[in-house]
């Protein structure tokens, strides 16, 4: 048995997400933009899935964005 398993990979990948949405949080107070990372599998036997939740990001950036933003991030009442 290797040293991975399905559920050690998902819980780094959601580590590492978390991590990367948390680090840029301080710097992200002080832009207009915020930048959001994913750790999606854009390739191989996943890459419908990752496509799949990419594209959903995608929408819910622009659903966000065209309601006007994020309030506590200095968006517009």
């Amino acid at each position: 048995m290797s040293g991975f398993n399905r559920r050690i990979v998902l819980s780094a990948a959601a580590l590492a997400a978390g991590t990367a949405v948390l680090g840029t949080a301080a710097r992200a107070q002080a832009e207009n933009e915020v930048s959001i990372g994913f750790v999606l599998p854009l390739s191989g036997a996943s890459a419908t899935i990752g496509n799949q939740t990419r594209l959903g990001a995608v929408v819910a950036a622009e659903q966000i964005n065209g309601a006007g933003g994020i309030k506590s991030l200095g968006a517009p009442s």
